[in-house]
């Protein structure tokens, strides 16, 4: 393509493989040698025609400074695909001070997109549960798999809608949940709360946020509450409280765009109007906006495109866009005593977004490149070089590692978003300190700013300039604070009627809808919302719920629990033959069309009990793994660990319990009486009692002898490492020899449906930790390290009224 005789782009084809292109080149300044070409290679195609090798060469370091700094000239990457097209292996080449690292990827058999792990110079994902569905239940992240450092994020989803209702972080370390998001619907799928429980084990404050709509789905009010109660009685401004308190009104014109916004404070309303059109007649670009009498004023060309804007710094910001409608440069005067500021922009011949680059003397020079990012800051003399490479799994981004060239080591942190993929807390691998953030619906920061983030990313994961305050959201560039965009939507969507302004992000229903493309907007499933996701029809009730292959399903455990695929596809010793299997030699593995698992007690036992305890809401019990509650009852006298602990349906703890062979065996009993004898079997008529007892070698065996100092150790070994080493099951080794009860509920033969309820109680003392000491002793230790504490569980469960238990892939 040429503009004003100048070449911009160019493209060959062929030479690996007929009708496959082999380069793309953008120019900047022309192709002659006064101009620099930016490169995209494929080194090479496989028989299925994927690029497994690719190049990135840049100009030369006398043009490009990012290659003076110490980029490579030529970076190469390489990709290995499964058979059915999923990446086995991607590997990235050394830059920034990130090692050359190739991360491999590994996947449950049924197929792509269901990632179980995923190592490279460290572990990332050492195990993954999924629902029947294929739907994500929880990943576990640790470098190492028997790492006792692993944070855990877990998702739970409503049965038949599949959508979203909880998403929660826990780890090894904490004693409670990093973050504890739990989300709201209404019949036509609009988020009307999330609720954040999670308190940072007393260090802060939950987070309550309530949203409102009109008849066309737009937010119309967004505001956080003391408590976890959104009724528009509490909507005042007494009633705001939480760790980063809000509330915002909006209203809407006919064009479906933002007529004013009202941030309400004690101290009294802040009322923002909004004013459309040019000069030349266009109607939707936004003129003007004013607040409290102060009016900021906005231009744009005749294609749309913002010219002007409010500055940063200076009354106001320049924009210029390329011949491609891409935003070429943004710069804004001295101003306040601050320096000028400019940041210009490079896209490759695709359009994406190569390099953002600082135009003045001082500042960041950021080179994109996929999951890898170099960052070339210069400040007076001096330049710092540093390396972001990010990790994925199941659609959405779980971790970070960040570099500085010429500095030893590199720091791994952990990633945990919302919905949408905006991520809100940070977990460092190594000494798990927990960083939190908030943002508005809109995407604006909310609350105090962390005292430092690991990387550029905000809103939707995108990455974020400073500078000008725009968020470069694929298509077009961003502003969260007018939640529009700067530039009309490249592509026209006749059926909805919210999107055709061209501006507006999201409809304005940005807790709900998403757009990570700027292309519009989707109905998120779970996670990143990536742009190539299988999108839902924002226009239809089902809302944003789950879909397959990585999208909605059942409830999942907390911290520490043993995690297997969604049809327990952990190692059975056959290589992962299961009935109706059949061996593929081209791949060496077993093609499974039919999962069927025969009998129930098999059935149950892959599934993992996750699937079916029933959330009962609430407040959460906040001891989630055996470490925490073993040195909670160590400290004794009552505190930190209260003397009597409740365990109910969705407390982590209560998930580990559920997931030990007793309860499953007992499980498997009771869902086979209801199959067979409905509401009227022995376990529908009254409670049926069974317990568990530490196991060890039998009488007659020649260790039995020591059956006492092995179990100990055992139960010890797998409470402080929570289930890695020792006795798996971490309640097991925790609380040692319980009792329990378990019944029928409900027969639900029309839905198909058992309900199931259990019970269980234990009392940690002296006596269950040593097996020595007697119970009568307790009373010496009531006030001093192991005072005995009583532990209560009681959930519920609702299973497939099935005994086939098959279905087909």
């Amino acid at each position: 393509m040429k503009s004003d005789a100048t070449k911009l782009a160019a493209w060959t084809f062929d030479s690996l493989a007929k009708g496959q292109p082999d380069t793309t080149v953008r120019y900047t300044g022309g192709s002659g040698t006064a101009g620099r070409a930016y490169t995209q290679k494929i080194t090479a195609y496989d028989p299925l025609y994927q690029a497994t090798g690719n190049q990135l060469i840049l100009p030369d370091r006398t043009k490009e400074p990012l290659v003076a700094a110490g980029v490579p000239q030529i970076l190469s990457f390489s990709t290995v695909y499964n058979l059915d097209g999923s990446i086995k292996q991607a590997q990235s080449p050394a830059a920034g001070g990130l090692p050359a690292e190739t991360v491999s990827y590994g996947y449950n058999f049924r197929g792509k997109g269901l990632h179980t792990t995923a190592k490279g110079t460290t572990g990332y994902v050492q195990g993954a549960a999924y629902s029947p569905l294929g739907d994500l239940n929880q990943l576990s992240l640790a470098t190492d798999a028997a790492s006792t450092r692993k944070v855990y994020l877990n998702y739970q989803y409503e049965s038949g809608t599949r959508r979203l209702t909880n998403s929660f972080a826990t780890s090894d370390v904490h004693s409670y949940r990093l973050q504890d998001l739990a989300f709201s619907q209404d019949d036509a799928g609009n988020v009307t709360s999330i609720f954040d429980n999670s308190t940072m084990g007393g260090a802060s404050q939950a987070d309550y946020q309530c949203f409102a709509y009109d008849g066309q789905r737009r937010l119309t009010e967004a505001w956080t509450p003391k408590s976890a109660g959104c009724g528009s009685a509490g909507r005042t401004t007494a009633n705001l409280g939480g760790a980063a308190p809000y509330w915002t009104s909006y209203t809407y014109n006919e064009a479906g765009q933002r007529k004013t916004s009202t941030q309400h404070a004690a101290a009294g309303d802040t009322v923002t109007d909004y004013s459309y059109g040019t000069p030349t007649g266009q109607p939707h670009p936004l003129s003007s906006t004013t607040t409290g009498g102060k009016v900021s004023g906005y231009a744009h060309d005749l294609a749309g495109n913002t010219t002007t804007r409010p500055g940063k710094q200076a009354a106001a910001q320049s924009l210029i866009w390329d011949s491609e409608g891409k935003l070429a440069s943004v710069t804004e005067p001295a101003a306040g005593g601050k320096a000028a500021i400019g940041t210009d922009y490079l896209y490759d011949a695709a359009g994406e977004l190569l390099i953002r680059r600082n135009s003045t003397a001082d500042g960041d020079t950021v080179l994109y490149l996929g999951t890898n990012e170099i960052r070339l800051t210069k400040k007076g003399t001096g330049t710092t070089l540093k390396g972001t490479r990010y990790y994925s799994a199941a659609q959405q981004t779980i971790a970070v590692r960040t570099a500085t060239a010429g500095v030893s080591g590199t720091t791994l942190t952990f990633l945990a978003a919302d919905h949408h993929g905006t991520s809100s807390i940070a977990v460092d691998a190594v000494t798990m300190t927990v960083v939190r953030r908030f943002s508005t619906p809109f995407g604006a920061p909310r609350g105090s700013a962390p005292a430092a983030w690991p990387d550029d990313k905000a809103f939707l994961g995108k990455p974020a300039d400073v500078l000008t305050g725009l968020t470069h959201i694929g298509a077009r560039e961003y502003d969260p604070v007018i939640g529009q965009f700067l530039s009309v939507d490249p592509l026209l969507e006749i059926d909805k009627a919210q999107s055709l302004n061209g501006y507006s992000y999201a409809e304005n229903t940005p807790v709900t809808l998403s757009d990570p493309s700027g292309q519009g907007s989707i109905s998120c499933q779970r996670g990143s919302c990536p742009a190539g996701m299988e999108e839902a029809d924002s226009n239809v009730s089902s809302g944003w719920g789950g879909g397959g292959g990585g999208g909605g399903g059942g409830g999942s455990g907390g911290g520490g629990t043993a995690v297997t695929s969604s049809a327990g596809s952990t190692s059975n010793g056959l290589g992962g033959w299961v009935p109706g299997a059949t061996f593929n030699y081209i791949t060496g593995a077993w093609d499974i069309p039919y999962a069927n698992f025969g009998n129930l007690e098999d059935f149950l036992a892959r599934q993992g009990p996750d699937y079916g305890i029933i959330d009962e809401g609430g407040s959460r019990n906040e001891w989630e793994t055996s470490r925490a509650l073993f040195f909670g009852w160590l400290w004794g006298g009552g505190f930190p660990l209260a003397p009597k602990q409740e365990f109910r349906g969705g407390d982590a703890f209560t998930a580990i319990l559920a997931s030990d062979s007793t309860f499953t065996d007992m499980r498997a009993k009771l869902v086979g009486q209801a199959v067979n004898d409905g509401a009227g079997a022995e376990g529908a008529l009254a409670p049926l009692d069974f317990k568990y007892q530490d196991k060890g070698p039998e009488p007659g065996s020649p260790w039995y002898k020591l059956n006492t100092p092995r179990g100990v150790a055992n139960d010890v070994m797998g409470t402080l490492s929570n289930g890695s080493f020792g006795t798996k099951n971490q309640a097991d080794a925790f609380l040692g020899s319980y009792t329990a009860t378990g019944q029928i509920t409900a027969v639900d033969r029309k839905k198909g449906t058992v309900r199931l309820k259990f019970t269980a109680t234990n009392l940690s003392d002296w006596n269950s930790a040593t097996h020595l000491i007697p119970r009568d002793r307790n009373p010496v230790f009531r006030d001093t390290y192991g005072a005995a504490v009583r532990e209560n569980f009681t959930w519920e469960e609702r299973w497939p009224l099935n005994s086939c238990m098959c279905w087909v892939e």
